[in-house]
């Protein structure tokens, strides 16, 4: 074991951290095994059935439903295929420019334009940006928009920005989805605008140089479910919101 000889909580400390799983990262990387993923691995390795059952300690059902699923699908069909966001924090430590702190809000704001500059650049594409937008038969049901894209009178096309941080950039473009707290965001741009086919989710970060602008297109056609879903959930709390705001007036 080598000892560096620094204060903790000095800027040498945090420097020396930086980049190293410890026992406070540990906590946010490590995504536990079941019992299958271990079975199949032992099985992959060439261990008996029983000598497996022995190692992990789990019943005969376990094993052979790992070996099953092992033959039929392959080692990879075991991996989970998710990643902490601490996973995505120490490859940020090796390739971000600068991990400075800004706050996010603040960071968002200043950052916002020059995303969508970057955007109409690369696809061509001219945002119009607006206040907040609402449906026609119900001025209750709103969302402001980064952007708008035009075609004659309507808006078939929106943006939509986020400057997150480094870790939360690389997270969105290595697994190739908008991060969940965004998602109901996404469908109100749909559900307010019925003429709404495309949106382009913009993430951007110039901190991190091989890959600071990515985008992730959502179509109506993949989602028309869950958009009439919360649609009618947002009418009927409306309603009762409506009816209840309107006996405590009388």
């Amino acid at each position: 074991m080598i000892v560096l000889d620094i204060q903790q909580r000095s800027d040498e400390w945090f420097e020396a951290r930086r980049g190293k799983v410890t026992g406070t990262k540990l906590k946010n990387i490590y995504i536990p095994i079941t019992k299958t993923q271990q079975c199949a691995r032992h099985l992959d390795a060439g261990m008996s059935d029983e000598d497996v059952a022995a190692l992990v300690e789990c019943g005969k059902a376990t094993v052979t439903k790992a070996k099953k699923q092992l033959e039929e699908l392959g080692l990879e069909s075991f991996d989970s295929g998710e990643k902490k966001i601490g996973y995505y924090e120490l490859i940020a430590d090796r390739v971000a420019n600068d991990r400075t702190e800004e706050d996010p809000m603040a960071r968002g704001t200043r950052l916002e334009p020059e995303a969508i500059t970057r955007f109409e650049g690369e696809y061509k594409k001219k945002v119009v940006q607006v206040g907040i937008c609402h449906r026609e038969d119900n001025p209750n049901i709103a969302v402001s928009p980064d952007g708008l894209i035009a075609k004659g009178k309507i808006y078939p096309e929106a943006t939509e920005v986020k400057c997150l941080s480094s870790a939360r950039h690389l997270e969105a473009y290595f697994e190739k989805k908008i991060p969940s707290e965004y998602w109901m965001q996404v469908l109100q741009n749909f559900i307010v605008n019925d003429d709404l086919k495309k949106l382009y989710f913009i993430f951007y970060d110039p901190r991190v140089v091989f890959m600071d602008f990515h985008v992730i297109v959502v179509k109506r056609e993949a989602i028309e479910k869950e958009i009439k879903l919360y649609h009618e959930y947002q009418e009927e709390v409306l309603k009762e919101i409506e009816e209840l705001a309107g006996s405590l007036s009388a």
